[in-house]
């Protein structure tokens, strides 16, 4: 209430706790008790996986947030999501790696696209052969390389 009282037009509040941020599942409880208190929108993050989880856990609040399981899956948002194979996704993620090379420079670009092109290829079969390659990507060359190195080893095992 008082940071309603003090002119916050919404809410974001996590559900998770510090001292346990993964460990436990996230409790949405307290937000629902909260927004019987506030007047103003308030939104819920915390172990979200899906759209429709978000949708299930909201109840009386007034909107959700997704954080975490977006890395490596910015389709989280689309009801395709699961029907896309890794020649459909590549063009994102590699659009994804050139914006970051082109926006921040090839050094810090490639640093930070590393974290995430593991978390675009952590749940295709033969990957893991693949993690100290895209671990140490410096160019967008090596990115092309590499990712189409991966799209053809599990188009061969599918």
């Amino acid at each position: 209430k008082g940071v309603e009282n003090a002119g916050a037009d919404m809410i974001c509040v996590l559900a998770s706790t510090y001292v346990e941020p993964y460990n436990v599942p996230a409790n949405w409880a307290p937000l629902y008790e909260m927004k019987e208190h506030v007047s103003i929108p308030v939104l819920g993050n915390g172990g979200l996986l899906s759209l429709e989880e978000g949708r299930n856990k909201c109840q009386n609040l007034d909107g959700f947030l997704i954080g975490q399981a977006t890395f490596g899956n910015p389709w989280v948002f689309s009801q395709v999501n699961s029907q896309m194979s890794f020649g459909d996704k590549l063009p994102t993620i590699k659009n994804h790696a050139q914006f970051l090379i082109e926006s921040k420079g090839e050094v810090v670009g490639t640093r930070e696209i590393r974290k995430h092109l593991l978390s675009y290829v952590k749940h295709f079969t033969g990957a893991k052969a693949f993690r100290s390659d895209l671990a140490h990507v410096d160019s967008m060359e090596k990115i092309n390389h590499v990712l189409d190195d991966i799209h053809m080893a599990v188009t061969q095992t599918s």
